[in-house]
């Protein structure tokens, strides 16, 4: 009976270690099941059209903007995109991008994982400025939309650089 309480004592022991090590792993690193995708937009406001396909003058930032999603997996009316951070760099000449560089404790809440979404397929949309951009839209509220075909990897931080020519990874 001894060795049989020895037995479970040490399986709870490992099963305790192991949890508290990889928990300590986690705050510091991306796990293979998760991913992290960062843009920089570096579309300027009269290349936009151009990026979408649209006619020139259909962008205006004042009540436009461009956002970056993942289709969530089992999308529900409130919660159907997974929105991706991103430097807007709309006119501006001296731009700070995400760097490849950059702390895993800065962008540690940006992260998903792999059950989350549906498919691989990043999406720029044009949406009105008080669009959510959370939510199911109907095509009222959608201007334009365009599947990047970028490919992103999980378990790494992905840092996508967007302009008129395409798409361009930063780190590789």
């Amino acid at each position: 009976m001894k060795k049989i309480l020895l037995g479970i004592l040490i399986v709870v022991a490992l099963v305790f270690f192991s949890d508290k090590i990889y928990k300590a792993y986690s705050r510091n690193n991306i796990n293979a099941h998760e991913a992290i995708i960062l843009i920089n937009n570096q579309l300027q406001s009269n290349k936009v059209d151009v990026f979408f396909g649209l006619e020139e003058g259909t962008f205006n930032p004042a009540e436009h903007k461009v956002v970056f999603s993942l289709l969530k997996k089992d999308g529900y009316l409130l919660d159907n995109y997974i929105n991706l951070p991103s430097q807007q760099n709309f006119g501006k000449t001296n731009t700070v991008d995400f760097e490849c560089t950059i702390d895993y404790e800065k962008v540690r809440p940006y992260n998903f994982y792999d059950y989350e979404i549906g498919n691989k397929n990043i999406i720029a949309r044009i949406i009105g400025k008080n669009t959510s951009t959370i939510k199911k839209l109907n095509s009222d509220h959608i201007i334009a939309q365009k599947n990047l075909g970028r490919n992103y990897q999980f378990g790494k931080l992905n840092i996508l650089d967007i302009n008129e020519n395409g798409t361009q990874k930063r780190c590789n």
